[in-house]
């Protein structure tokens, strides 16, 4: 039997071999152009996801700088494909958080003499008033396998994507007004992944904010590093915060820029140090060390009771914050004063404490016998060398005895008990000069503005007098005054009464009031003066009055040993207000 040929399947695999080469060209079809866009919208989204995650890093940064701590943030470095049975991906991308090479920003012509009635002000004298700062920038930078796409960088607060004209994600911190935040960032950050957990870490916290002015050489001038030009920095990055910027200039270096300044204002300047770091990693930065001292007691001070006063300083790094741990050494060489530390342990003519954890170093000046402008000496440091920046000098004294009664005397008080007088220590008038004892930290409500001529003839009942008047806020539109001062190291009684003579230098003046106040600015209680009281109508000598204080500004006197009072006109006082006040003071019963 023949048996013939049988082709009848031929057909069917022919066909099951066109369907499958049509699979295989579809799917190829699919990973050459599908895939690649769907990954490529994935990194995109990604990328979104970045720039919002690197706003939350810079946030982050400040917020370690202004004080609230260590904090934490994830930032999407890289992206994360899909699953495909039969297709492929490309390796998932694993971009990087960075900083960057140092560079350093530079204040120059800074006076920083306004701020302090010592410290400051020497520290700035002593850098030639050109403060540096070490910083990086923080660089986020994608790897992606599709998306060209620039890298995102923070400066100064300022988070940009880095096309060639900067798109902006956050605005910067540095200059706000008449204020300068410059927060430095520290430490070797190199994470990369697809989820990178960073940490933020302080440093230095700007707890205190110093006044800076310019100085004899020139305006303020800001020099920052930045990968953008003054065109950048002048149309995007300062745009609506140039107030105060006379003008944008590229910097003396590479990769940097100069911000120059009004001249004639004052500035508020807080500067911080934050660490970034991996999440896991171990700080790197060392905490920044002492720098200058300033008092936290009046320079003059006056015994208690127990003829006994404190005397505080505070220790502060380079970026005028407070460091803990700092040795500070007190010396007297005066005859019937002996110092003691706070716990009790140590006491003699020359002692050496440590700084607590708000920069604050004390002991108790104690006299042993008749004491009169006894000197005492802080040093920063354990030996009484150093710098005039890292000394500060205290005058110890006994209390002054009120006069006989009436207004500007005091008297014995309650039925002849002791009498305390504590006279102004510092004041703060705004007027841009630079004079000892102005210290900014002293609140007034509206500025402040006016100013305060020979403010050392406050501090004593001597027959001369302090010239206090009214300044431009508008020129020639509006006068105002509106300063302050502080009365320190009050002795503790019963009752207390505000003690001052003054009169008006002219008969035109408008109506000033006398605030007494706490250390947030909020009224504790308020007089007018009797605006009628002229140097024609008191023979040439300043009349003096005397405000019983209230329970509440008792209370704060009680709880704090300090109390502050500001001279104010109220509203909008068009007429020039001069008068001369010949003593200010706290009389304690």
């Amino acid at each position: 039997m023949e048996w013939r040929g049988d082709n009848r399947g031929q057909s069917v695999q022919v066909g099951a071999i066109l369907l499958f080469a049509t699979l295989i060209i579809a799917l190829s079809m699919y990973q050459v152009t599908v895939v690649p866009e769907e990954n490529s919208r994935i990194e995109f989204d990604a990328y979104q996801e970045a720039s919002a995650d690197i706003v939350e890093l810079r946030n982050s940064v400040l917020s370690t700088a202004a004080g609230d701590g260590v904090r934490g943030v994830t930032v999407k470095t890289g992206a994360q494909y899909p699953p495909r049975i039969f297709l492929v991906n490309s390796l998932q991308p694993r971009g990087s958080v960075e900083t960057t090479n140092p560079g350093t920003i530079t204040l120059r012509n800074v006076n920083g003499s306004v701020s302090e009635y010592q410290g400051v002000g020497e520290y700035t004298q002593e850098e030639d008033s050109v403060l540096n700062y070490s910083t990086k920038l923080l660089r986020f930078e994608p790897d992606y396998n599709y998306q060209s796409i620039p890298d995102i960088y923070v400066t100064s607060g300022f988070v940009y994507r880095d096309y060639d004209r900067p798109i902006p994600r956050a605005s910067q911190t540095l200059i706000q007004g008449n204020t300068i935040t410059i927060t430095t960032i520290a430490g070797n950050l190199d994470e990369s992944g697809y989820r990178t957990a960073l940490t933020t870490v302080p440093v230095s916290a700007h707890v205190n904010t110093v006044t800076v002015t310019s100085n004899s050489s020139g305006p303020v001038k800001l020099t920052v590093p930045t990968r953008l030009n003054a065109a950048d920095w002048n149309n995007t990055v300062l745009e609506g915060s140039k107030t105060y910027v006379e003008d944008v200039v590229p910097g003396p270096r590479p990769d940097t820029v100069t911000v120059e300044l009004n001249a004639s204002q004052n500035y508020e300047l807080k500067v911080a140090q934050v660490e970034a770091k991996g999440a896991n990693d171990d700080d790197e930065v060392d905490d920044s060390k002492g720098r200058y001292l300033v008092q936290q007691t009046a320079e003059y001070a006056t015994l208690n009771v127990d003829n006994r006063v404190k005397l505080v300083t505070e220790s502060r790094d380079i970026f005028n914050n407070p460091r803990s741990n700092s040795p500070v050494t007190f010396d007297t060489d005066a005859a019937n004063l002996t110092l003691e530390s706070t716990s009790g342990s140590l006491s003699g003519t020359e002692l050496t404490v440590r700084s607590n954890e708000e920069g604050r170093a004390a002991v108790w000046a104690e006299a042993t016998g008749k004491v009169s402008n006894a000197t005492v000496i802080a040093t920063l440091g354990t030996d009484t060398g150093g710098t005039p920046a890292e000394r500060v000098t205290f005058t110890v004294s006994e209390p002054q005895a009120g006069g006989g009664g009436g207004t500007g005397g005091g008297g014995g008080g309650n039925g002849g008990g002791q009498t305390f007088i504590t006279y102004v220590s510092a004041f703060n008038d705004g007027d841009g000069n630079t004079e000892a004892n102005e210290d900014s930290s002293i609140p007034t409500q509206q500025g402040p503005f006016g100013n305060i001529n020979n403010f050392d003839k406050m501090t004593a009942e001597d027959g001369t007098t302090a010239r206090i008047e009214t300044t431009y806020v508008n020129p020639g539109l509006e006068q105002t005054i509106d300063t302050g001062t502080r009365v320190a190291t009050i002795d503790t009684g019963s009752t207390y009464a505000l003690e001052f003579a003054y009169f008006f230098e002219n008969g035109n003046a408008g109506q000033v009031n006398v605030a007494i106040l706490d250390d947030s600015g909020t009224v504790l209680q308020s007089a007018s003066l009797d605006q009628s009281q002229t140097r024609s109508s008191t023979n040439g000598s300043p009349p003096g009055t005397a405000i019983q204080l209230n329970t509440q500004a008792s209370n704060y006197i009680d709880n704090n040993g300090e109390i502050y009072v500001e001279f104010r006109t109220p509203g909008s006082e068009k007429d020039y207000t001069q008068f001369l006040v010949d003593y200010l003071r706290i009389q304690t019963n």
